[in-house]
């Protein structure tokens, strides 16, 4: 047998051979279909008598509004600017409820469509000097005013198939879609499996697309009232998102647009109903801050920071079905 090689030494044994070292390859991230829930925990069943909270959702059109109210501020540059009001406005829209049919506990049928925003003029007037309003109503107009859309929703609050009236089958990715989604994330208030009583304590977790980025919402939810298939929740929703590049149509050749960080949250107490998707009436404190940076061709680079604090209220109303009258279309 020939003799092992000295150490140092340079001479190989006849036995061992120099295999192909492969080329590492990057394999390309798995597609992430978004929301996503990662996960549900209660932290407290609450007090007895418990019992298991379900929709039953009526058959009728509600109408829902969010009114912000809101100051607000960008800093560029490094320059220092002050909050200021931004003038009062509210994003109405409509929720219809689809007749159940089949087994009860299907997830419901849900048409949503999107109405006109509006903007308190009065309060326009008097904070002409200070932001805008028109960039968050913007959004708004470009993205959900007078479109309609298809959910689903189950009888504990998971939402699910959200598609417009366009693009029945998701065929395509866009940001309507996105923006939709996002909303109503914020808005409808999921159910725990177990029997829960008052002063219940439970948290979800989602991640979902908010603008430009991908957030993370840690949602947790206190039940502090219930009666009668009404419920009052304390909810605190705080959505984060870490560094990353974003995609933006129109941008300067060469250019490129990070979000560094974004931090919103939302606190404050609704009212439920069981027999509606979504809650009927809310007070809300939302504080909001996004960063970004746009680097251009030129190796320029351009840091934006917008901050918003305020309230938030949401009204509903809706007309109750007259006895024997046809549902509607």
């Amino acid at each position: 047998m020939a003799p092992a090689p000295q150490a140092g030494s340079q001479t190989q044994a006849p036995w061992v051979r120099q295999l192909p070292r492969p080329a590492l390859r990057a394999m390309p991230a798995p597609a992430l279909t978004l929301p996503l829930r990662e996960s549900f925990k209660v932290q407290s069943a609450g007090q007895a008598p418990r019992a298991r909270l379900r929709y039953a959702l009526d058959a009728v059109e509600r109408s829902y509004a969010v009114q912000a109210r809101l100051r607000a501020r960008v800093l560029t540059g490094g320059a220092h600017a002050e909050l200021a009001a931004v003038p009062a406005f509210t994003e109405p829209f409509a929720v219809r409820v689809s007749p159940a049919t089949g087994h009860s506990a299907a997830p419901a049928a849900l048409y949503w469509r999107g109405l006109p925003a509006t903007l308190d003029e009065a309060a326009s007037a008097a904070a002409s000097a200070g932001p805008s309003a028109e960039p968050y109503l913007a959004r708004w107009r470009a993205l959900l005013q007078g479109r309609r859309a298809q959910l689903r929703l189950d009888d504990r609050g998971t939402l699910d198939a959200v598609a417009l009236a366009e693009d029945p089958l998701r065929q395509t990715t866009r940001p309507e879609l996105d923006e939709l989604t996002q909303r109503l994330l914020g808005l409808t208030i999921p159910l725990p499996e177990e029997p829960v009583g008052v002063g219940a304590r439970w948290t979800v977790v989602t991640v979902l697309r908010q603008g430009l980025g991908v957030v993370k919402q840690t949602a947790r939810y206190h039940l502090v009232a219930a009666r009668d298939g009404r419920l009052t929740v304390e909810l605190t929703l705080r959505r984060v998102g870490e560094e990353q590049r974003v995609e933006v149509p129109g941008l300067p050749p060469g250019a490129a647009l990070d979000l560094v960080a974004l931090f919103r949250e939302v606190t404050g107490a609704v009212e439920l109903e069981l027999t509606a998707p979504l809650p009927t009436a809310g007070q809300l404190t939302l504080e909001a801050r996004a960063h970004q940076r746009l680097r251009l061709a030129d190796g320029a680079v351009h840091e934006t920071i917008t901050e918003d604090l305020g309230a938030l209220t949401l009204t509903s109303s809706h007309t109750p079905p007259r006895p024997g009258a046809p549902a509607a279309p």
